[in-house]
């Protein structure tokens, strides 16, 4: 498995991104259990985050291994980890029931980022593959409504 050591680097780097996600917005936290529109805003806006970055991870790394196309969703999970662990210890939330909400919400936005991120890199990876190995490309196809040999 030439991918093991890669998928290594991959999880202690997330990590390391989520804990330095968790520490510069910590003090943002409480605003997501705000009423109307800050509180609505604010979970847009962790959402958003965790989805681009679980995306950019999974697609970084579906595109450069060759096996292992399921382990983005771990990365999805590694990357939400320190923030739920320490939004739970330091109580950043009065309810238990917002912080229930919040924990769903960033999980749910960072594996629909890493199965975003995995269709995109194995796209990007085919796509790299077909022009080294010099076959027809099917996005050629879909662009000029011709086949062309790279």
């Amino acid at each position: 498995m030439q991918s093991t050591p890669r998928a290594f680097a991959y999880g202690n780097a997330t990590l390391f991104l989520g804990v330095i996600i968790f520490f510069f917005s910590q003090e943002l936290i409480p605003y997501v259990a705000s009423e109307g529109w800050m509180g609505t805003s604010f979970t847009a806006g962790f959402i958003l985050v965790f989805v681009n970055l679980s995306f950019v991870i999974s697609r970084r790394f579906c595109k450069k291994a060759l096996d292992m196309e399921f382990f983005p969703y771990f990365i999805g999970l590694i990357l939400v980890f320190p923030t739920l662990f320490f939004t739970h210890i330091t109580e950043r939330f009065d309810l238990f029931q917002a912080q229930i909400f919040f924990s769903i919400l960033i999980t749910a936005g960072s594996m629909v980022g890493a199965y975003l991120g995995i269709q995109k890199g194995l796209r990007l990876r085919d796509e790299y593959l077909s022009e080294r190995t010099g076959t027809i490309s099917k996005s050629a196809d879909d662009k000029t409504g011709t086949a062309t040999r790279n």
